[in-house]
């Protein structure tokens, strides 16, 4: 049964890497029936590639080692499509790459850039053309995802998987965390709070703001389109995949619904993305809502609380969310 568990690992895999390179080539979507189909379909295959490596149900050890594994990869990737970039700053624009294909490149660099002409007229304002001095800086780690974000193209699909990977590796090591039935409940619904938290106005909303190309590097990209240069219209983030696979791997171990929660979940994600597409979300999905909900209802009948057990999480969910109405608009305010 592991083998053919491993075999269904290895082709959500290749399913994975050919829808992504597949979908920049048919023509761009203008119904919506057709936007959700292709969503339907990376959600089917990314929640594939977590659900049966969290079956697979290796030892620690194991896990740490493909965690490791793939974020290295993802390290040799991104470096190997940022190489043909120099790093140059020019006060106008600030870092900027510039693919260079001599051996040494020069401390300066004159570079082109358009300009919008203000001179009080109606209408759209004319662009025209300046010309910048930038100067050669040494590229960290942090120029190079910026790098790899102008440039990345089909690979990207490659980093896509590899973070998938990674992110279901490390939260497989947590779910050893969740030795009983009855902690899944408590955590499945906390975690859709902190999702929430962090999505509206923690570090993940602060990262989108400050670090954005370091945010979808890390991320699975959702392609767009009839886009020749693969361009990403989307993102998940690896948390919603390290709590996918933290709940999956338990689910398995503890001999709860795994698959329930497949099927529950799958649908649900679907629609969140569609109507993150379509403009609903403009801040982001918190899609450990969903998640969390997802393994609730499939596995209810696992959880043997006691009733003051269930009224105190039900109070605790509350006063949490209560709280995120409260405080988010004014930490809103402060920021």
């Amino acid at each position: 049964m592991k083998d053919r568990r491993v075999i269904y690992l290895g082709a959500a895999c290749a399913a994975y890497l050919a829808l992504w390179l597949a979908t920049p080539k048919i023509g761009a979507l203008k119904h919506q029936v057709a936007l959700f189909v292709l969503t339907a379909l990376f959600m089917y295959v990314q929640l594939s590639i977590t659900r049966w490596f969290a079956s697979l149900m290796m030892r620690p050890l194991w896990a740490v080692c493909v965690m490791i594994g793939a974020g290295l990869a993802w390290v040799g990737v991104v470096l190997a499509v940022a190489a043909p970039y120099i790093r140059y700053d020019a006060k106008e624009l600030g870092p900027v790459p510039v693919r260079m294909r001599r051996a040494a490149p020069p401390a300066s660099i004159e570079l082109t850039i358009p300009q919008r002409v203000r001179d009080g007229r109606p209408g759209a304002a004319p662009v025209k053309f300046v010309k910048v001095k930038a100067v050669r800086r040494p590229a960290d780690l942090n120029f190079k995802i910026f790098a790899f974000g102008m440039a990345a193209g089909g690979a990207r699909a490659v980093t896509s998987l590899l973070i998938i990977v990674a992110a279901s590796a490390l939260g497989y090591l947590v779910s050893f965390v969740l030795r009983h039935p009855n902690i899944v409940l408590p955590v499945a619904a906390f975690s859709a709070y902190v999702d929430i938290w962090t999505v509206l106005v923690g570090p993940t909303s602060r990262a989108i703001e400050k670090i954005p190309h370091v945010v979808h590097a890390v991320s699975a990209a959702l392609p767009a389109p009839g886009s020749a240069t693969a361009e990403p219209i989307s993102f998940v983030g690896p948390a919603d995949f390290i709590f996918l696979a933290m709940f999956f791997g338990a689910l398995y171990r503890l001999g709860m619904e795994p698959r329930r929660t497949f099927w529950i979940a799958f649908p649900l994600l679907s629609l969140g993305m569609t109507a993150v597409l379509a403009g609903h979300f403009a801040p982001g999905l918190p899609a450990l809502v969903l998640i969390g909900f997802a393994v609730i209802m499939a596995n209810f009948r696992h959880f043997k609380l006691k009733r003051e057990e269930y009224i105190a999480v039900g109070i605790v969910a509350v006063l949490l969310v209560a709280a995120i109405f409260v405080l988010t608009p004014v930490l809103s305010r402060g920021r």
